[in-house]
Protein backbone atom coordinates (compact mmCIF):
# COMPACT_ATOMS: atom_id res chain seq x y z
CA UNK A 1 0.00 0.00 0.00
CA UNK A 2 1.36 3.42 -0.97
CA UNK A 3 2.06 5.73 1.99
CA UNK A 4 0.23 9.04 1.71
CA UNK A 5 2.65 11.80 2.68
CA UNK A 6 1.02 15.05 3.70
CA UNK A 7 2.60 18.36 4.67
CA UNK A 8 6.17 17.29 4.03
CA UNK A 9 8.83 19.80 4.99
CA UNK A 10 11.51 19.93 2.31
CA UNK A 11 15.04 19.75 3.67
CA UNK A 12 18.29 20.65 2.02
CA UNK A 13 21.18 18.20 2.05
CA UNK A 14 22.87 19.96 4.98
CA UNK A 15 19.73 19.64 7.14
CA UNK A 16 19.49 15.95 6.30
CA UNK A 17 23.17 15.41 7.11
CA UNK A 18 22.73 17.28 10.39
CA UNK A 19 19.92 14.86 11.30
CA UNK A 20 22.26 11.97 10.45
CA UNK A 21 24.93 13.43 12.74
CA UNK A 22 22.42 14.03 15.56
CA UNK A 23 21.23 10.44 15.50
CA UNK A 24 23.31 8.02 17.53
CA UNK A 25 23.86 5.51 14.74
CA UNK A 26 23.05 6.08 11.08
CA UNK A 27 24.73 3.55 8.76
CA UNK A 28 25.35 5.98 5.90
CA UNK A 29 28.25 8.29 5.24
CA UNK A 30 28.19 11.89 4.11
CA UNK A 31 29.92 10.80 0.89
CA UNK A 32 27.15 8.27 0.17
CA UNK A 33 24.46 10.91 0.71
CA UNK A 34 26.21 13.48 -1.47
CA UNK A 35 26.83 10.93 -4.26
CA UNK A 36 23.11 10.62 -5.09
CA UNK A 37 21.03 13.44 -6.56
CA UNK A 38 18.13 13.01 -4.15
CA UNK A 39 15.54 15.10 -2.35
CA UNK A 40 15.16 15.25 1.40
CA UNK A 41 12.05 15.74 3.48
CA UNK A 42 10.55 15.40 6.93
CA UNK A 43 6.94 14.54 7.65
CA UNK A 44 4.72 13.00 10.28
CA UNK A 45 2.98 9.72 9.45
CA UNK A 46 0.77 7.41 11.43
CA UNK A 47 2.79 4.37 12.50
CA UNK A 48 0.00 2.05 11.32
CA UNK A 49 0.17 3.55 7.83
CA UNK A 50 3.97 3.17 7.86
CA UNK A 51 3.61 -0.45 8.98
CA UNK A 52 1.15 -1.13 6.16
CA UNK A 53 3.48 0.40 3.55
CA UNK A 54 6.47 -1.29 1.92
CA UNK A 55 8.80 -0.41 4.81
CA UNK A 56 11.74 -2.82 5.13
CA UNK A 57 13.77 -3.43 8.27
CA UNK A 58 17.47 -2.56 8.07
CA UNK A 59 18.74 -6.02 9.03
CA UNK A 60 19.23 -8.92 6.63
CA UNK A 61 17.93 -12.45 6.93
CA UNK A 62 19.33 -15.76 5.76
CA UNK A 63 18.16 -17.09 2.36
CA UNK A 64 15.28 -19.01 4.00
CA UNK A 65 14.23 -15.98 6.08
CA UNK A 66 14.55 -18.03 9.27
CA UNK A 67 17.27 -16.11 11.14
CA UNK A 68 18.89 -12.71 11.28
CA UNK A 69 22.31 -12.09 9.80
CA UNK A 70 24.94 -9.69 11.03
CA UNK A 71 27.51 -7.89 8.89
CA UNK A 72 30.05 -10.45 10.17
CA UNK A 73 28.11 -13.45 8.81
CA UNK A 74 29.80 -14.92 5.74
CA UNK A 75 26.73 -14.74 3.50
CA UNK A 76 27.01 -12.87 0.20
CA UNK A 77 24.73 -9.87 -0.27
CA UNK A 78 23.02 -11.68 -3.17
CA UNK A 79 21.83 -14.39 -0.74
CA UNK A 80 20.67 -12.04 2.01
CA UNK A 81 16.94 -11.42 2.19
CA UNK A 82 14.87 -8.48 3.37
CA UNK A 83 11.62 -8.46 5.30
CA UNK A 84 9.00 -5.76 5.70
CA UNK A 85 7.90 -4.62 9.13
CA UNK A 86 4.39 -5.91 8.31
CA UNK A 87 5.79 -9.40 7.61
CA UNK A 88 7.92 -9.21 10.75
CA UNK A 89 4.88 -8.48 12.92
CA UNK A 90 3.37 -11.77 11.68
CA UNK A 91 6.43 -13.80 12.76
CA UNK A 92 6.58 -13.78 16.60
CA UNK A 93 9.86 -15.70 16.93
CA UNK A 94 11.66 -13.51 14.39
CA UNK A 95 10.23 -10.38 16.04
CA UNK A 96 11.42 -11.51 19.47
CA UNK A 97 14.89 -12.30 18.11
CA UNK A 98 15.02 -9.00 16.22
CA UNK A 99 14.06 -6.93 19.26
CA UNK A 100 16.69 -8.75 21.35
CA UNK A 101 19.35 -8.24 18.68
CA UNK A 102 18.55 -4.54 18.38
CA UNK A 103 18.39 -4.04 22.15
CA UNK A 104 21.92 -5.48 22.42
CA UNK A 105 23.12 -3.20 19.64
CA UNK A 106 21.72 -0.08 21.23
CA UNK A 107 23.05 -0.65 24.72
CA UNK A 108 23.93 2.72 26.20
CA UNK A 109 22.07 4.71 23.55
CA UNK A 110 19.54 7.24 24.82
CA UNK A 111 15.80 6.62 24.38
CA UNK A 112 13.97 9.05 22.15
CA UNK A 113 11.20 11.16 23.65
CA UNK A 114 8.99 10.64 20.60
CA UNK A 115 9.11 8.17 17.72
CA UNK A 116 11.50 9.25 14.97
CA UNK A 117 12.79 7.21 12.04
CA UNK A 118 15.04 7.82 9.07
CA UNK A 119 14.34 6.12 5.74
CA UNK A 120 15.65 5.78 2.22
CA UNK A 121 12.75 5.93 -0.24
CA UNK A 122 12.28 4.96 -3.88
CA UNK A 123 9.69 7.45 -5.09
CA UNK A 124 8.85 5.26 -8.10
CA UNK A 125 7.73 2.06 -6.33
CA UNK A 126 7.27 3.60 -2.83
CA UNK A 127 9.59 1.12 -1.11
CA UNK A 128 11.33 2.34 2.04
CA UNK A 129 14.34 0.96 3.86
CA UNK A 130 14.66 1.89 7.54
CA UNK A 131 17.98 3.66 7.95
CA UNK A 132 17.56 4.42 11.65
CA UNK A 133 14.84 3.89 14.25
CA UNK A 134 14.31 0.15 13.71
CA UNK A 135 14.21 -0.76 17.42
CA UNK A 136 11.78 1.95 18.46
CA UNK A 137 9.48 1.38 15.50
CA UNK A 138 9.45 -2.41 15.94
CA UNK A 139 8.68 -2.04 19.65
CA UNK A 140 5.92 0.48 18.98
CA UNK A 141 4.28 -1.83 16.42
CA UNK A 142 4.71 -4.94 18.58
CA UNK A 143 2.99 -3.15 21.47
CA UNK A 144 0.19 -1.95 19.17
CA UNK A 145 0.77 1.58 20.46
CA UNK A 146 0.27 3.24 17.09
CA UNK A 147 0.48 6.98 16.71
CA UNK A 148 2.40 9.74 14.97
CA UNK A 149 5.99 9.08 13.89
CA UNK A 150 8.36 11.71 12.52
CA UNK A 151 10.04 10.48 9.33
CA UNK A 152 13.20 12.07 7.92
CA UNK A 153 13.76 10.73 4.44
CA UNK A 154 16.09 10.71 1.47
CA UNK A 155 13.96 10.15 -1.63
CA UNK A 156 14.47 9.79 -5.37
CA UNK A 157 13.11 7.69 -8.26
CA UNK A 158 16.65 6.40 -8.95
CA UNK A 159 17.82 5.81 -5.38
CA UNK A 160 18.54 2.12 -6.00
CA UNK A 161 17.78 0.84 -2.50
CA UNK A 162 17.85 -2.93 -1.99
CA UNK A 163 14.13 -3.03 -1.23
CA UNK A 164 13.25 -1.40 -4.53
CA UNK A 165 10.87 -3.28 -6.84
CA UNK A 166 11.76 -1.20 -9.92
Amino acid sequence: MRLEVLDAELLDIEEFLETCRREVFVPITEEQVRAVPASFRRFVADSRALLDSRLYVASDMDPNRERWLTPNDDVPRSERRLITFAELMQAPRLLRDYLAMLADGRAGRPERESPHVMTLHCSTCDARWMLDGNHGFARLCAEGAHGPVTVTEMTDPRLGIRACAC
